[in-house]
């Protein structure tokens, strides 16, 4: 007994001992099998990892990195002789390409020529850049850290590089390019931001300024630098950054002392007037000629802004003065310093405060209901009611508000009955425009939006899938007949199955035979669009969604060709980039607009296609124009407007600024026109009644504007204040309904001016703009 155990201990002990490996052993002969199957990216990570070890000295673990790679030792010894070959096979590369390179080098530009070492190697120009080794080359690498350094042709050899062999560059990448170009990547990475976003740089503008002081024109220069794309937007590009310096040297004093704050307070004192600060911000110009413009006003905003809210006080004050004058708006306003009608609103307010209640009866309670069914907001709501303020009316709303949708949340909760139904559809089937209002029909049904919205969606999840039913058999019938006959009659189609001939047209899956419908202007045909759009408008009337499958069997065309003809004769072009090249083409070519427009579609206007050939052939890039620009176009008018008419002043000025953007200068020579004394003197001292019934009977306001040597802006201002006082731009229900009746009872085109004297608390475009908005409701 004691010799079994003996020998059951030495066997242990021997098992212990040999454990690793038969482990190991095992192992490698489990993962045999995956010797040849490799990949060359895993070969190089196992020569990598292998050449850590043997870096630092250390015995490599082989039993771990046969766990962790499932790769034999064998394997693994034979990847790392395998990965030792090719470095030393890409290393000698390197070293052909580098001299090859270095013997390719042309001092002239400053570069190799690698287009020829990448043929002379018979590889890419990618790779024969990746394989350079830049310490073994003997080529000096050139340094241009300003934009200046470059030349014309190193740009454009650097731009069209980046575009055609790389896209979107990378911090490796950019270390290419510095090799094909020859210069540092950083310097290569700035040089390409100013060519693709062009900027002002200071060596730049140092470098033009040199050129203009040496008398050298513009054109020459931009030849020189022509990153900006065309003389203009160089010469712009300078004078703004001389202007911006320019403010930077002048903002070093930010804060204003107290002598300067005194000093503006004095000019706003005998300089102000409520409504024109022209003449102020003139003087205060030229009182601290070291502030920027931008500073000035924004102390003069500071000192002469008042308070937005009114006070008590400022509406006893107004009304003392109204009960001494009477309502002269004019005269108050320079009382209280403040606008005319900033004083009228607050002698209104102060009226409506004498006669606010607190508690609201029942007559105010329904004016307010009226309100809030029209649409009408809290402010008209309280002018109407009178006795309420706007904020105690807006509390009152939606206090409403709330009632109202809490009783149609009860309701909602309740069953549908089949009355409730058929409203439903009835409603929604009368409904004008494309969008349906389910907030006004559950006002109708005593129900919320979303539960008739549901509902009706329900509706038609139920017709549609009856409409599935019998899809199959529909389409075996119109097969039928189309086999035979080479046509399909839907009218016997419906009377075989018992159903409708819209319903048939819907349900159809047969499509093998339709024609298709491509637009050509030589073979168009209106008569089949025409019958196309009356089977359209017979069936699908707004806002039902029209049924394309149904069009194209009926059509029996493709569904999609259906479709974009529909979009055509509904004069829709989508101008993609083939249509633009085609209408540039043709044009080009000496077409008309007018055979242009009929190539494209057959109802695209030919005014249309000539504002997209325009702006196609001359995209418009809006330019600013400098303060400097201002300034000169402010002195001119300033010093001759006394004893110019205003459209000779504007033709001097635009004949003395060539080089400035003309939209951008023509809206400020009119704004600054019409705000100039001399021109506002004109206008106060001419009969204005006389001039509002003139342009009111249809006389220009451009020829009036001449006669009288004024801007038209003015005439226009004229017209809106006049409109503002005669009119209110609210409108109540009784107005409202006048006006549905009035337009809906003229015969042929809404003449407005005949209909808004009809109505007559309101100006043509009000009553126009009101019946568009509304009038669908009716």
């Amino acid at each position: 007994m004691l010799s079994y155990f003996k020998l059951k201990g030495a066997a242990v002990r021997i098992a212990q001992s040999t454990r690793p490996a038969l482990l190991y052993s095992f192992t490698c002969r489990r993962y045999a099998s995956a010797i040849d199957s490799i990949a060359p990216e895993r070969q190089q990570e196992i020569a990598a990892a292998l050449r850590t070890y043997q870096k630092d000295n250390i015995a490599v673990p082989w039993f771990d990195m046969v766990r962790r790679y499932k790769i034999p030792q064998a394997a693994m010894e034979q990847a790392l002789v395998a990965d030792n070959a090719r470095l030393q096979k890409r290393a000698e590369l390197s070293m052909r390409v580098t001299q090859m390179a270095d013997q390719a080098y042309d001092e002239q530009r400053g570069r190799c020529d690698w287009d020829s070492v990448a043929r002379d190697m018979d590889m890419p120009l990618i790779e024969c850049l990746r394989l350079f080794d830049a310490s073994l080359s003997t080529v000096p690498v050139q340094t241009l850290p300003n934009i200046t350094d470059w030349s014309v042709d190193d740009l454009s050899t650097l731009k069209s590089l980046v575009l055609e062999q790389f896209g979107a560059v990378t911090a490796d990448e950019w270390r290419l390019v510095g090799i094909y170009m020859n210069v540092e990547q950083t310097d290569c990475y700035m040089a390409y931001g100013i060519c693709t976003l062009p900027r002002m740089t200071p060596d730049l503008h140092k470098a033009i300024t040199q050129h203009r002081n040496a008398s050298l024109e513009w054109k020459d220069i931009f030849e020189k630098y022509p990153l900006f794309g065309s003389v203009q937007i160089l010469c712009n590009a300078y004078h703004l950054y001389k202007e911006h310096s320019g403010t930077k040297q002048k903002n070093v004093l930010q804060k204003w002392t107290d002598e300067e704050i005194s000093r503006l307070q004095e000019i706003i004192k005998a300089y102000y007037r409520p409504g024109n600060r022209s003449q102020l911000s003139f003087q205060a110009q030229m009182a601290f000629p070291k502030r920027t413009e931008a500073s000035i006003l924004g102390k003069i905003r500071q000192y002469t802004s008042k308070n937005s809210n009114i006070t008590q006080k400022d509406m006893d004050h107004v009304n003392t003065l109204v009960e001494a004058y009477g309502k002269d708006w004019e005269r108050i306003g320079q009382e209280t310093d403040v606008s005319p009608r900033r004083a009228q609103r607050i002698w209104a307010q102060h009226q409506q405060r004498q006669k606010v209640t607190q508690a609201w009866t029942k007559e105010e309670l329904e004016t307010l209901r009226n309100c809030i069914r029209d649409g009408i907001g809290m402010a008209e709501a309280s002018r109407i009611i009178g006795t309420k303020m706007s904020y105690a009316c807006n509390a009152k709303m939606q206090s409403l508000k709330r009632a109202g949708l809490n009783n149609a949340f009860q309701k909602s909760r309740t069953l549908w009955n089949d009355d409730d139904v058929a409203r439903l559809v009835h409603l929604v089937s009368t409904s004008k425009g494309g969008d349906i209002d389910w907030t006004a029909i559950g006002k109708e049904l005593g129900r919320t939006a979303k539960s008739c919205h549901l509902r009706y969606t329900k509706l038609h999840q139920k017709h549609y899938n009856a409409k599935a039913d019998h899809s199959q058999t529909v389409s075996c019938e119109v097969q039928k007949q189309y086999e035979q006959h080479q046509r399909v009659d839907w009218t016997n189609v419906a009377q075989q199955l018992g159903l409708s001939e819209r319903e048939c047209l819907e349900a159809n899956q047969f499509n093998d035979g339709k024609a298709r419908w491509v637009y050509d202007p030589d073979t168009f045909s209106w008569d089949t669009a025409d019958r196309m759009a009356q089977f359209i408008k017979d069936n699908y009337p707004k806002p039902v969604p029209v049924n394309y499958t149904a069009v194209s069997n009926y059509m029996w065309t493709d569904k999609s060709d259906c479709v974009k003809m529909t979009s055509l004769l509904r004069g829709e072009v989508t101008w993609t980039a083939e249509a633009l090249a085609l209408v540039v083409r043709l044009r080009d070519s000496g077409m008309k607009f007018e055979d242009i427009a009929h190539q494209l579609s057959p109802t695209v206007s030919a005014s249309r296609v000539t504002a997209t050939y325009h702006k196609q052939k001359n995209p418009h890039v809006y330019q600013p124009l400098l303060d400097t620009d201002r300034q000169q176009i402010k002195d001119i008018m300033d010093t001759r407007a006394h004893y110019m008419d205003f459209a000779d002043l504007r033709a001097l000025v635009i004949q003395s600024m060539p080089n400035a953007n003309k939209s951008a200068l023509y809206t400020f020579v009119d704004s600054h026109g019409a705000a100039l004394p001399a021109y506002k003197e004109r206008l106060k001292n001419s009969n204005v009644e006389h001039i509002a019934s003139q342009i009111m009977s249809g006389t220009k306001q451009s020829v009036l504007a001449k006669q009288m040597g004024i801007p038209s802006l003015m005439l226009t201002n004229l017209m809106r204040s006049r409109t503002f006082s005669m009119h209110s731009r609210t409108w109540t229900q009784e107005e409202t309904d006048k006006l549905i009746e009035v337009a809906r009872a003229s015969p042929g085109p809404f003449n407005w001016k005949s209909i808004s004297e009809e109505v007559g608390t309101k100006d043509p475009k009000q009553c126009r703009t009101r019946y568009f908005n509304v009038g669908h409701k009716y």
